[in-house]
């Protein structure tokens, strides 16, 4: 009976296996842009949208932008906030002629042979894409979800012919007995080549991180490598990795077989240099890189796409109408957010300090001699012939530490004493002191040191060996268009917006909505992207024509 039971037992948890895997298969992070073409500079601003199901993979988001041939272009990390996240990718100026992919996904620090994305095909033209005759595209994909005709959704006007900067007063209706979760309506200046080659790519992880389980929720990984002179890998070098902020943040690691090594960063956000000391390596010649876990297109067929005159000549109307909105409009975008970032506790992570020093309350010393013989208790300094040392007492038993403290400047560990033999009284804001052993994780301090100057820029770094500048973008704040979709209504002012509208409705809006046109000619398409209670996707859109 008991075999019988277990048979049972065993076929219906297969069972549901076989009938719950589809949906996790099929079913995907939501990416909506703002446009389907841009040009080189542009900003691109997306929404996304997180599936409930999909919250056990983590709330971190990366979005990137990429080329037909593989090439990263662009790399954005997003936190999704009530299943919502919002957002920008700036265009480089130089970014040639062609069709890009921007691709969203999630769960990228535990990676697996199945992990896929699905990318949305874009347009760039360079800003100088003066003559175009063709672009290059892909042949073939995944028919791309944006057009649709479905009677769940109707888009009414009261007409369909407007002449410029005219007002377009738009009905939404829904039809549908299901209920809808959201609404997304766009109304854009069409593109007809990229009508013609619209469509979606699916993309796949390049590598597998099988073996590295990291919880994918507030926060990041810093990933790179360190070689030697030659680029083999070094295995076992001990990493102390430095972020400035305060209190002081500290995190360390050990590079595996292949070198790599991986920091977890937590709600940090905006852009900083974060900084990396080599311990224990004998090869001055060490190099560190960073590291973006790269995806590749699964099909890569791609063809050049002939230009007809009409569409020549779009590229060209939208090439210098963008130029002129830039003269009247700053581009909100190259604001670059100040770095912020949770530290686990609100001290620093060698514990309680002793003591907190203020050296220009003090007379003018002009070295670091002189301030720890008559500023810094407990602190002593030795020259013996040019090796330099420096101690802390042992407050517990009132004697020196047999082993140097650990000093800090700026947060940053430093090992070359010579560093601060120069700095005086007006070079520091402030000095910390502890003068306890500190024991974090396998490391063990005899005491701490904790120099704080007013200069942050850290330029001391370049002159000492095994200490590198490691640029970190973190968490992109939550990010809304600048008023990009209101007509300007000065007369003298030329308007060449290419988006009228571009708005997250509630699942039961039903009314009216407007917006303005801008002063180019051609069709414009109104469409909308409605989210059922399950999750799926239907779509509906209309074209007008503006004289």
């Amino acid at each position: 009976m008991n075999k019988y039971f277990y048979i049972l037992l065993l076929f219906c948890l297969i069972t549901v296996k076989g009938f719950s895997q589809p949906q996790e298969e099929t079913e995907k992070l939501l990416f909506f842009t703002d446009r389907d073409y841009c040009i080189s500079g542009d900003t691109i601003w997306f929404k996304i949208w997180q599936p409930e199901f999909q919250e056990n993979k983590g709330n971190i988001i990366h979005v990137q932008l990429y080329g037909i041939h593989n090439q990263l272009i662009k790399s954005v990390i997003k936190k999704i906030e009530n299943n919502w996240a919002n957002g920008f990718i700036k265009v480089p100026d130089s970014l040639s002629t062609g069709q890009y992919f921007i691709t969203a996904y999630n769960n990228s620090q535990n990676y697996t042979d199945n992990d896929s994305a699905v990318g949305e095909s874009i347009l760039v033209y360079n800003k100088f894409s003066d003559g175009l005759k063709k672009v290059e595209v892909l042949k073939h994909n995944l028919p791309g979800n944006k057009n649709g005709d479905c009677k769940e959704i109707e888009i009414i006007t009261d007409k369909d012919n407007f002449v410029k900067r005219e007002n377009v007063d738009l009905r939404i209706k829904t039809n549908s007995a299901d209920e809808f979760k959201y609404l997304l309506v766009r109304a854009s200046l069409v593109d007809s080549l990229q009508k013609q080659t619209e469509t979606n790519c699916k993309f796949r992880c390049k590598t597998s991180k099988k073996n590295l389980v990291v919880p994918n929720s507030d926060g990041f990984l810093i990933s790179g490598r360190v070689t030697d002179s030659e680029n083999n890998p070094v295995n076992g070098v001990l990493l102390l990795f430095t972020v400035p902020v305060k209190p002081s943040y500290l995190d360390y690691c050990k590079t595996n077989q292949d070198g790599g090594f991986n920091f977890f960063l937590k709600d940090a956000y905006g852009e900083t240099k974060a900084y990396i000391r080599i311990l224990g390596a004998n090869d001055d010649n060490l190099k560190i890189s960073s590291h973006v876990e790269p995806l590749e297109i699964q099909e890569n067929d791609f063809a050049l796409k002939t230009l007809t005159k009409k569409q020549t000549d779009f590229v060209s109307k939208v090439v210098k109408g963008t130029y002129i909105k830039n003269l009247f409009i700053q581009n909100y975008s190259n604001v670059i957010d100040s770095f912020r970032m949770a530290v686990p506790f609100n001290r620093p992570f060698y514990g309680k300090i002793s003591k907190r020093i203020y050296p220009m309350d003090f007379v003018e010393l002009a070295n670091f001699n002189e301030i720890c013989r008559e500023i810094l208790p407990g602190v002593q300094y030795r020259d013996d012939n040019g090796k330099i040392s420096i101690q802390v007492v042992n407050e517990s038993q009132n004697i020196l530490f047999n082993d140097e403290a650990l000093r800090l400047l700026n947060g940053i560990p430093v090992f070359n004493n010579e560093v601060l033999a120069d700095l005086g009284t007006s070079d520091i804001e402030y000095i910390e002191i502890t003068k306890k052993q500190r024991i974090f994780g396998d490391l063990t301090f005899m005491g701490i040191l904790d120099i704080s100057l007013y200069d942050k820029s850290n330029v001391w770094t370049k002159q000492i060996p095994h200490i590198y500048e490691f640029p970190i973008k973190g968490i992109q704040p939550q990010k809304y268009p600048p008023g990009s979709t209101v007509s300007e209504k000065a007369e003298n002012r030329p308007d060449m917006r290419q988006t009228y509208l571009w708005e997250k409705l509630p699942g039961d809006f039903s009314g009216d909505v407007s917006f303005a046109l801008s002063d180019f000619k051609g069709q414009v398409e109104i469409n909308i992207v409605a989210v059922r209670s399950d999750s799926s996707v239907i779509t509906n859109s209309k074209i007008i024509n503006v004289k």
